[in-house]
């Protein structure tokens, strides 16, 4: 309480000094929760991808004919998909997908037709992912293994075309072929990007999931739940096994397959670069780390002249409190605490304008990202950035901004010789 009534007084004596310092640890915090948010959208877990910290992607395949790491790369065969990826240990669920999402034209008949993202999945899928849905469920084993033309769709294509969500077995025509709706989902961010689609049919209506060039690629996607976390490691090394077993078996081509760490935890399919390259997910982490410091460092140096400046009109207060017996370390505290408060103040205007800013400009923001995105799907909701990650990131850049501000001026106010703080503060 006594360091609040301190903070409203500077504000009433010291108005400028104080409101240029609550602005630049607002400033400072709202850059570093951008850069921070951008990142958490990608890599954090959240509905319909809450299994992401345990969830793996398996996706290319680089075969070398020859010498050296040549040869030839892209999206791996069903065939190969199953070899590498099916039966793992401690995998408790494993989704066959195509690697693509297409656009296609849905309609009814005498309605205009509307363009949607499809996506070709499986049934397992809808154990990886957890849509919301408001009416009917996921098309089952039997309908995908039937092949059978049955589709789940969002909220915002079934109010298009019926006018209504509650569509359940009604039929909608997706490039002019039939579908029956099993499932209305809600709309789902493309921000969100393996479980993002307005469409999503068994891959196997039209047998679509193939090996366009047998053996190694075609254009598959695998997804493997882990059972926990900590299985993770396991399981990328069951499969550089499997590689290695694979490199032993001859196939009369001279072929060799080249791992590069599949199957991808999330910040590594963040970070993929090609079906030929090891993803680089240490480079982004420098880089951040780089803006993290940048724009802690310059802010706090800024901010410790700040904090100086208010102090120096206490002199006088510190010297009668040394003079009575107040210990150096108290008056440090004192300070340090009083500045804490100030920087939290601080942190939460920065936060607040960090969210508002995402809010209002997320295609903006991630556009560069997601190009092959429409910027209007491209939507936030509070759970991707309103999150226990993001108060924790924001409590210890508020912290870290505290110490690097506040603790040379308490130092140096604590340390005045309490007579010269008298004469000082009499002037």
């Amino acid at each position: 309480m006594k360091a609040i009534k301190q903070i409203l007084f500077d504000f009433r004596h010291q108005a400028v000094i104080s409101w240029v310092t609550l602005s630049g640890t607002m400033l400072s915090v709202f850059l570093i929760m951008i850069v921070v948010m951008m990142q958490q959208v990608q890599i954090a877990p959240f509905a319909p991808e809450s299994n992401r910290d345990r969830l793996l992607y398996g996706r290319w395949m680089h075969v070398n004919t020859g010498e050296g790491l040549g040869g030839s790369s892209s999206s791996v065969s069903l065939t190969y998909a199953h070899q590498l990826y099916d039966s793992l240990a401690n995998v408790e669920v494993i989704s066959f997908v195509v690697d693509q999402s297409d656009r296609e034209v849905a309609s009814l008949k005498g309605k205009l037709p509307m363009i949607v993202d499809k996506k070709m999945v499986d049934d397992n899928y809808w154990k990886i992912f957890n849509h919301s849905f408001i009416y009917g469920k996921p098309f089952d084993r039997a309908q995908f293994d039937a092949g059978m033309k049955v589709a789940v769709i969002t909220e915002s294509v079934a109010k298009e075309l019926f006018n209504r969500t509650d569509v359940v077995d009604r039929e909608l025509l997706l490039n002019h072929v039939p579908y029956k709706v099993t499932g209305v989902i809600k709309d789902v961010s493309s921000l969100t990007t393996e479980a993002y689609g307005q469409v999503f049919i068994p891959w196997t209506t039209n047998n679509s999931l193939t090996d366009w060039n047998k053996p190694y690629f075609g254009n598959a996607m695998v997804y493997l739940l882990a059972r926990s976390p900590k299985d993770i490691e396991s399981i990328r090394k069951e499969v550089e096994h499997r590689y290695e077993v694979l490199n032993t078996q001859d196939r009369g081509d001279n072929s060799t397959f080249i791992y590069h760490g599949q199957p991808f935890t999330q910040e590594m399919r963040v970070n993929e670069h090609g079906s030929n390259n090891d993803p680089d997910i240490e480079t982004p982490r420098k880089m951040r780390y780089f803006i993290f410091a940048i724009l802690l460092i310059i802010p706090a140096i800024n901010l410790s002249s700040m904090t100086q400046s208010r102090l120096r009109r206490r002199v006088g207060e510190f010297g009668v409190r040394r003079a009575f017996g107040c210990t150096r370390s108290r008056i440090m505290l004192d300070i340090l605490n009083e500045n804490l408060i100030l920087t939290i103040a601080g942190g939460i205007l920065g936060v607040l304008l960090s969210l508002g800013f995402t809010w209002l400009f997320s295609d903006l923001m991630f556009t560069s990202m997601f190009d092959d995105r429409s910027p209007e799907s491209m939507y936030i909701t509070p759970e991707m950035v309103f999150n226990l990650p993001i108060f924790l990131w924001t409590l210890l850049f508020c912290l870290i901004l505290n110490i690097l501000s506040a603790s040379i001026p308490a130092w140096r106010a604590a340390r005045v010789n309490p007579v010269e703080a008298i004469n000082m503060g009499n002037k």
